[in-house]
């Protein structure tokens, strides 16, 4: 029954419903409506009854509708307020809204909380999957000196080579910015490696992380060696046991599960004040040649309280790295801050000149483990 059918079965007997004052009025019981309804009166009823078949059409789709898609306006702003705690950014769009609301609720069907995949799963909306890491325990005081080979690699790191294995700096498979560490190892497994010596580590806990791929050889799985050795007794870290002894020992890294960059990480102890030397090294005899791409070397004090780095690659930044930090202080400067800016969430809207700060961070802060800190860092690849 219309609304106008309704509404004549309610009104006097007495009152005649066949004026034109009336049908202009409450509404005409004959009456063919517009198709699509766009508008009140495209129902071609009356200024009554239109508004009334509106409101009761309204009403039916909102009540019966299953799909965040077929939510629009303030109706939207509603639902994904009620449901996800967000509100509608200046200048964001219904679609731009609905995206941020299957990140968070739908997150390609992940249904795990407080896992890296389900990090990466949410903010697969907005980048490449395979563009996007997670990274705990970020540095914050690094000691690596040109850790990424975009300065002048020569300066500070030793490279040494034997036979046909060799180590280059090239501008092709980086990690970020324009430059990384090329091994490429002989079928002989001829001894290349790359070192640097840490100057004045202070005794206490610290975190090395660094980002490597590899071109995914068939025949061998352990690729390369890291050893940490300190300058006063020449004594090696025991990655096992987490002490120090006289014995040579290291930490052999295997291939990756995929051809992309990995984020690689150890814990390291140092027990007293001391220079300390860093190395990556093939593991030795092989089959077959293979090649690995170091990049992002960092290491730094273990803060003492958890920590979360998103970090977003992206190849149409242009020069340097952005990092967005959720607190009103800046880190520590390092010796990268020509290339570096940090930015405070408190007194800046977006990164990269796109508004997107908030976007993103009301994301990372729903989603991360209470009592963690977090960050995001957009970092420059240069496209090859």
């Amino acid at each position: 029954m219309s609304q106008i059918d309704e509404l004549n079965q309610l009104m006097p007997t007495n009152l005649d419903k066949t004026t034109a004052e009336y049908i202009s009025i409450f509404g005409n019981e004959t009456f063919t409506s517009i198709s699509p309804i766009e508008e009140s009166s495209d129902f071609q009823c009356g200024a009554i009854a239109n508004e009334l078949e509106y409101v009761k059409g309204f009403i039916d789709y909102i009540t019966r509708t299953a799909s965040i898609d077929d939510f629009y306006g303030v109706y939207l702003e509603k639902v994904v307020s009620f449901f996800t705690g967000l509100t509608r950014n200046p200048s964001e769009t219904d679609a731009e809204l609905r995206l941020r609301f299957n990140a968070l609720v739908v997150r390609k069907n992940n249904f795990s909380w407080l896992t890296t995949w389900m990090i990466r799963d949410v903010f697969s909306y907005f980048f490449d999957v395979n563009t996007i890491y997670v990274v705990e325990n970020y540095v914050l005081d690094d000691f690596v000196v040109d850790g990424s080979f975009e300065i002048d690699p020569t300066l500070n790191w030793v490279v040494n080579t034997s036979g046909g294995s060799s180590i280059s700096f090239v501008a092709h498979d980086m990690f970020y910015g324009s430059t990384c560490a090329e091994f490429v190892v002989d079928a002989l497994g001829s001894t290349c490696s790359l070192s640097q010596t840490l100057s004045a580590v202070p005794e206490g806990y610290y975190i090395l992380n660094f980002f490597v791929k590899d071109d995914q050889p068939s025949a061998t799985s352990n690729l390369f060696k890291l050893m940490l050795q300190r300058s006063s007794d020449s004594y090696y870290y025991n990655f096992t046991s987490f002490s120090w002894q006289a014995a040579a020992t290291y930490k052999v890294m295997s291939k990756n599960s995929s051809a992309e960059y990995e984020s690689k990480q150890v814990f390291v102890e140092m027990t007293i004040d001391d220079d300390l030397t860093l190395t990556f090294e093939n593991v030795g005899s092989t089959s077959e040649e293979y090649t690995f791409w170091i990049d992002r070397v960092e290491f730094g004090t273990m803060l003492d309280y958890p920590t979360i780095k998103l970090i977003f690659v992206d190849e149409n930044l242009g020069t340097g790295y952005l990092s967005i930090w959720p607190s009103g202080e800046d880190p520590i400067a390092t010796y990268e801050y020509t290339e570096a800016s940090y930015i405070e969430q408190c007194y800046v809207s977006g990164f990269g000149g796109t508004g997107l700060l908030p976007y993103f961070y009301d994301l990372l802060e729903i989603i991360r483990p209470a009592g963690v800190k977090s960050m995001i860092e957009v970092v420059w690849r240069a496209h090859t």
